[in-house]
């Protein structure tokens, strides 16, 4: 997965903390269609359309996303990435939802997986946009992009 597309789901991600957002039961169910996506593998090009399909159809969403995109544009992937909860953080949050997506070797895969391993599970829930706002997964990553 490349930067731009890291970075497109980390400013989702974060726009669902956003206490404004509120999505429909419509979008919840575009956005866990959007996690099927990316538990299966598809192609980027897919995921992107139906995470556009959510932006789109929610202009407080939109508005938030967009502001923590611009933001994530002249700040090193590697910066925000370590403000990421560790796997055994991610464990503990999401207990059977998640599933590592790391290495052979039992050791998750931190360079490309990390985003999507907090993204599936979350996606998933009945009501992602309040489990996202109710949250502490995202406070270390919110406070280094406020300092």
């Amino acid at each position: 997965m490349d930067i731009t597309a890291r970075k497109t789901l980390l400013a989702f991600l974060l726009a669902l903390t956003n206490p404004e957002v509120n999505l429909s039961s419509t979008e919840r169910s575009d956005l866990n269609r959007v996690g099927r996506f990316l538990k299966r593998g598809d192609d980027w090009q897919l995921v992107q359309e139906g995470l556009n399909k959510v932006i789109e159809e929610n202009p407080i969403l939109n508005q938030v996303y967009q502001n923590y995109f611009q933001k994530f544009k002249v700040i090193d992937i590697n910066k925000l990435l370590a403000q990421l909860p560790s796997h055994e953080e991610l464990i503990e949050e999401f207990a059977d939802d998640l599933i590592a997506r790391g290495s052979f070797e039992g050791k998750p895969d931190r360079k490309n997986n990390e985003i999507k391993d907090i993204f599936i599970p979350l996606s998933q829930k009945e009501k992602p946009d309040e489990y996202a706002m109710n949250s502490n997964i995202f406070d270390s990553l919110k406070h280094f992009l406020f300092l």
